[in-house]
Formats: C-alpha cells, sequence, structure tokens
C-alpha cells in the first residue's frame, strides 16, 4: 500500500511538473500526454557545424528528449522533439576543446549531435539520467515483446482528433478533444481515441488479472480469448473494418 501512495504520489508531482514546464512556452510544446513520466530538465550547449554553437534547454521524459530556445517564462519555442528509440544512445566525448571538456554525444533516429555542459558534473547527471531512461524505455519495450499478445505502446503525440478509430456503426471517427472530451489510448493499437470509440474493458492476453481499454477497431481480435466471451457478445459488437460497405455513388 505504501509503495502504491508513493507512486502515485511521484506520478502526481511528475503532471504537475509537465504543466510547470508548459508555462515557458509561448505556444503550447505538445508536452502532455496520458503515459509521459517527466524526469529531468537543464542548459546545454549544442555544437554545431555551420554556425556558432547555440545554448538550449532540454527537457526530458520517459518517452523522448525535447529542447528549446527561449530567455523568460512565455517565450520559449520548441527546437525539436526526439523519442527515445532502438537508436537512441549516449557516447561519451574525450578529446575535445578547452570549452567542449563536458561534452557528449545524443545518437538518435531523428538528428544525432554533440552538446557539451557548463560543469564537470552537469555532464555526469545529464549523461547518467538519459541512459537511466533508455535503459528503463528498454526494459519495458522488451517486457511487452515476451507477451503473447503486445500491448501496444501509447500513442503520446497530442492529437487534437480521435485517430482512426471507428464508431459503433463502422464509421470513422474524427471527434475532436476539448475539455468534454477526454483523450483515451487503445491497449491493443495504441491509437488515442475518445470514449465512444474505446468502450470495451477486456483482457489482451488469456489469464491476465486486469481488463485494459480497447477500441471498437481491435476489440473482435480479441474476443478468441476465453474469458473475453463471457464480457461481450459477438453479435453485439461494430462490425470489421473491412465489413462496412462504402455508401453508394451520388447520382448526378
Amino acid at each position: 500500500t505504501a509503495n502504491f501512495v508513493n507512486e502515485s504520489i511521484k506520478k502526481r508531482h511528475s503532471r504537475e511538473k509537465v504543466i510547470e514546464l508548459m508555462q515557458l512556452f509561448k505556444k503550447d510544446p505538445g508536452f502532455v500526454s496520458p503515459s509521459r513520466i517527466y524526469k529531468f530538465d537543464g542548459t546545454l550547449t549544442k555544437k554545431s557545424t555551420r554556425a556558432e554553437d547555440r545554448t538550449y534547454r532540454f527537457f526530458l521524459f520517459n518517452d523522448m528528449l525535447a529542447y528549446a530556445h527561449g530567455t523568460k517564462p512565455g517565450t520559449f519555442r520548441l527546437h525539436k522533439k526526439i523519442p527515445l528509440d532502438a537508436a537512441f544512445e549516449v557516447h561519451d566525448v574525450l578529446d575535445g576543446k578547452a570549452k567542449e571538456k563536458n561534452s557528449f554525444q545524443i545518437i538518435n533516429s531523428v538528428k544525432s549531435f554533440q552538446v557539451f555542459s557548463s560543469s564537470a558534473k552537469g555532464k555526469e547527471e545529464w549523461m547518467a539520467m538519459l541512459r537511466e531512461v533508455t535503459e528503463q524505455w528498454k526494459e519495458l519495450k522488451l517486457k511487452m515483446e515476451k507477451r503473447k499478445n503486445h500491448m501496444a505502446v501509447p500513442q503520446t503525440e497530442k492529437k487534437p482528433n480521435c485517430q482512426r478509430q471507428f464508431k459503433k456503426n463502422g464509421r470513422p471517427c474524427h471527434r475532436q478533444f476539448g475539455m468534454f472530451t477526454k483523450r483515451h489510448w487503445c491497449y491493443a493499437c495504441g491509437i488515442l481515441c475518445c470514449s465512444s470509440c474505446s468502450p470495451y474493458n477486456v483482457y489482451v492476453n488469456s489469464g491476465e488479472k486486469d481488463k485494459n481499454r480497447i477500441c471498437t477497431k481491435c476489440i473482435r481480435a480479441l474476443m478468441d480469448i476465453p474469458e473475453n466471451k463471457k464480457l461481450y457478445r459477438l453479435r453485439d459488437l461494430p462490425p470489421a473494418p473491412r465489413e462496412v460497405s462504402s455508401p453508394p455513388a451520388a447520382r448526378h
């Protein structure tokens, strides 16, 4: 119970920190996500081969690294968001110039680059945090891959509309998210969707203790699991996307 309470407090503080960071930006940087957890932030100078080196504020989350330029709250502009993936690595740089002696490389699938900290301690902290978060991401991915039915990694980008899901009548849904329309995600495909397009709670794997939210597009694929047959009847489920016929063409 104590561990659960501590974990809940940590998640709450993380959400509050994300909201606090958003106040730095002139425009919404899209940091808010149901599964996103704040880890670390600070100033690093990014080495440039074409122009002068530039100092950015870097923000590290459990699923991505972002950096922005700004001088005071309300003026920051997001420069780039880099997802944590299989290509993400951190390499030490030992033979830089005097001013770059606290430098290291960030290798990734978007744009690899070299940065340097203002102190040896700063470099040590950043490299330790980046490696720790990368290892956590890899462990989570490996754990998910070992499951019989892979539970999808939730879509973390903040989308304005319900994504690629289907209403109960089989038609596409593009409902706009807002104050009264909460973002959810399907644990089978990971896509963000509204509550109307993810009304089912079923087991992703047979023998599991917990049920998860599933969208109307993925529900039929999970009905082979015996436990799920006790929850819903096939005849009450929406048709699969391929079963939906196109409306007749209008006559002119």
